[in-house]
């Protein structure tokens, strides 16, 4: 599984904690499967899975920029489709994208 690694469950988590990580992460994904390499598992045994969705939190402070230090305080807001706090459907973001040109142009 290469989505999920990290979301709003990190909240409370003493190793991770409550800072704004992407839900995939490259790094994290090699080093999972170098652990299935190191133990033998065949690489033909192996299916890449991924998340064909977004998933979004919240800023602590929305002025923070220097990451790895800022916060979340919970997920983002629900999507259009999802209605599910924090995650945006593929069709939910083919939907923002599309009304991009007229939010910029509307301020």
């Amino acid at each position: 599984m290469t989505y999920d690694i990290h979301g709003v469950w990190d909240q409370n988590n003493i190793w991770t904690g409550p800072f704004l990580k992407g839900h995939t992460n490259i790094t994290e994904i090699e080093d999972g499967l170098d652990l299935l390499w190191r133990n033998g598992v065949d690489s033909k045994k192996v299916v890449m899975g991924y998340g064909f969705y977004g998933r979004g939190s919240t800023m602590k402070d929305p002025s923070c920029s220097t990451p790895p230090t800022c916060e979340f305080s919970g997920p983002a807001f629900a999507g259009d489709c999802t209605n599910e706090p924090g995650i945006l459907s593929y069709n939910g973001k083919c939907h923002i994208t599309n009304k991009m040109p007229s939010l910029i142009s509307a301020s």
